[in-house]
C-alpha cells in the first residue's frame, strides 16, 4: 500500500485532498502542518511520496523539504504551490528529483508522482465521470464560485444522460452526497439539513434550467459549509446574506451587521469566491427569481418586490444583464418552449 505524507497549513485543502485519495485509491495518509511534526515523525518512518505546500507558515517550506529530502531518500518530495515563484527553480536545482504541482491540480497530476507499482486504484461510484468530478473539486479548491456551478452542472448533466427518469432524483441526491462527503465533514443531522434546504422540486426535473437553479443553491450551501468553523467571518457574511436575501441588502448593511471593514469584505470575497460581494448578492437574487419564474406564475413586478428591489425597472435591468433576455422572454423560452 502506498504511504503518502501531506504537509499543509490549509486544513480545508488537506482534508479535501485526503478524502479524494481515500475515494480513488488504497493509501496510508499522514497529515501534518508544521516542521516540528515533520521532525517528530522519526527517521524510521517510510513514505512513498511527500506533498508539501509552499505556503506552510511558522517555518520555511524549504526547511521542511530539506529535512524530508535527506531523512527519507527513497521518498518522492513534491511541492504544492499556488503560483509560480522563483524559489521553485532554486529548490528544483538544489535537490535533484523534486517535483511540483500548481494549485488547483488534477487527480492525474497528483498521482503521477506515486510509484506505479504502489497504486491500488478503487472502482468508485463516479469512476466513469471522474474527469467531471475532478473539475468540480478543482473549482472548489480554486475558490471560484461560478466555475464550481458550471462544473457541477456539467457533472450532473453527464450523469443524467444515461439515468432512468424515474430514478433521476435519487441519482442527483446520491451524486451531491458523494461530492459533499469528499469536501466537508458532515454529521447525519447536517446531511439531512442539506436535503431539507435544497429539495428537488417538480420544476427541477421538468425543466433543464430548473436543474441549474438547484445546482446554484447546492453550491451556495456547500461553500457556506466549507467555511463554517474554518473562517468564521466569511461564513457569517454568507449566512447574513442568505438570511436577508429577500431584502434590499447594501454593502453598508453587511459591514455593520457583521462588524467588518468594507475593504476586508471586498478582499475576502474576491479571494475566496472570485467575485465581488454585490455580484454574489445579485447572482443569488437572480437565481431565486428564476425559481419563482419556473415554479410560479408571479409577474416580474411581484418577484422584484419579493426580492427587495424597490425599483422594478432596475431589477429588470439586472435580470437582463445576467440572463441576456427579459423576464417574459426567459419564461416563454424555458417554460412554453
Amino acid at each position: 500500500m502506498v504511504k503518502i505524507l501531506l504537509v499543509d497549513t490549509d486544513q480545508l485543502h488537506m482534508r479535501a485532498l485526503q478524502k479524494r485519495i481515500a475515494m480513488h485509491m488504497e493509501a496510508d495518509v499522514v497529515c501534518i502542518s508544521t516542521y516540528k511534526e515533520v521532525v517528530n515523525l522519526g527517521k524510521q518512518a517510510e513514505f512513498s511520496v511527500a506533498y508539501v505546500a509552499m505556503d506552510v507558515c511558522n517555518q520555511k517550506a524549504s526547511d521542511i523539504i530539506r529535512y524530508l529530502y535527506y531523512t527519507y531518500p527513497q521518498c518522492q518530495v513534491v511541492m504544492m504551490v499556488n503560483k509560480h515563484i522563483e524559489s521553485i527553480a532554486t529548490l528544483t536545482m538544489k535537490y535533484e528529483g523534486i517535483g511540483y504541482l500548481y494549485k488547483p491540480f488534477s487527480w492525474d497530476d497528483f498521482t503521477k508522482w506515486i510509484p506505479q507499482s504502489e497504486k491500488e486504484i478503487k472502482n468508485v461510484v463516479c469512476d466513469e465521470a471522474s474527469e467531471y468530478l475532478d473539475a468540480v473539486y478543482n473549482a472548489f479548491f480554486k475558490g471560484d464560485f461560478l466555475l464550481t456551478v458550471e462544473k457541477m452542472y456539467r457533472l450532473c448533466q453527464h450523469k443524467c444522460e444515461n439515468c432512468d427518469k424515474n430514478a433521476l432524483i435519487d441519482m442527483l441526491y446520491s451524486l451531491i452526497d458523494e461530492v459533499q462527503t469528499n469536501l466537508v465533514d458532515y454529521s447525519n443531522c447536517e446531511r439531512s439539513s442539506f436535503h431539507r434546504q435544497q429539495p428537488l422540486t417538480y420544476f427541477t426535473t421538468r425543466y433543464p434550467e430548473g436543474l441549474n437553479v438547484w445546482i446554484f443553491k447546492t453550491v451556495d450551501f456547500l461553500f457556506m459549509e466549507l467555511y463554517k468553523g474554518k473562517q468564521d467571518i466569511l461564513y457569517t457574511i454568507l449566512r447574513y446574506i442568505h438570511d436577508h436575501i429577500q431584502e434590499d441588502i447594501s454593502l453598508k448593511d453587511i459591514v455593520v451587521a457583521c462588524n467588518v471593514s468594507q475593504g476586508y469584505v471586498s478582499r475576502i470575497f474576491k479571494h475566496k469566491l472570485n467575485m465581488t460581494i454585490m455580484q454574489y448578492i445579485h447572482k443569488k437574487k437572480i437565481n431565486l427569481a428564476k425559481e419563482y419564474i419556473l415554479g410560479t406564475e408571479k409577474s416580474g413586478t411581484h418577484i422584484a418586490n419579493i426580492l427587495g428591489y424597490s425599483d422594478v425597472s432596475y431589477f429588470c435591468k439586472i435580470f437582463k444583464k445576467h440572463e441576456h433576455r427579459t423576464i417574459s422572454q426567459y419564461r416563454d423560452q424555458l417554460i412554453n418552449g
